[in-house]
């Protein structure tokens, strides 16, 4: 097997790593946030919770291709932006610790896995969001 080909294979069994790493993480931290919050009504971090955990099939999975499963993790961003935006704004539009690491998450993802101009977009359009509804 020729160095490149293998060097491609062990760059995507470590990005499916970090997929695991990231869908798992997410699934414990929204799960722990829904405990508090279902009972009050708040499904939003339930269905974050639901979305990683149906991305761990997908990260397991060798009949995913790379390309494919970043695509997930790129519409799973973007869902979970838009939950983000409403859950903000559910919330009365306070800013705290769940902002400061959500937000940098999602532009992590778009501007690790998309082209530039796609990733500028969702990122404008989500700080554009947040600036009109904090206004």
């Amino acid at each position: 097997m020729p160095e490149t080909a293998l060097r491609e294979r062990r760059l995507e069994a470590l990005r499916r790593q970090g997929y695991l790493v990231l869908c798992v993480c997410s699934v414990a931290v929204h799960a722990a946030i829904a405990s508090g919050e279902l009972p009050q009504g708040n499904w939003r971090a339930a269905l974050v919770a639901v979305l990683s955990a149906a991305l761990l099939p997908a990260t397991l999975s060798r009949r995913v291709s790379a390309h494919r499963l970043d695509m997930l993790v790129v519409w799973c961003a973007n869902i979970g932006a838009s939950c983000f935006l409403w859950d903000f704004a559910a919330r009365g539009l306070t800013l705290g610790a769940r902002e400061s690491l959500t937000v940098p998450l999602f532009f992590v993802i778009w501007f690790g896995l998309l082209p530039l101009k796609q990733a500028a977009v969702r990122g404008g359009v989500l700080y554009a969001a947040l600036i009109l509804l904090v206004l």
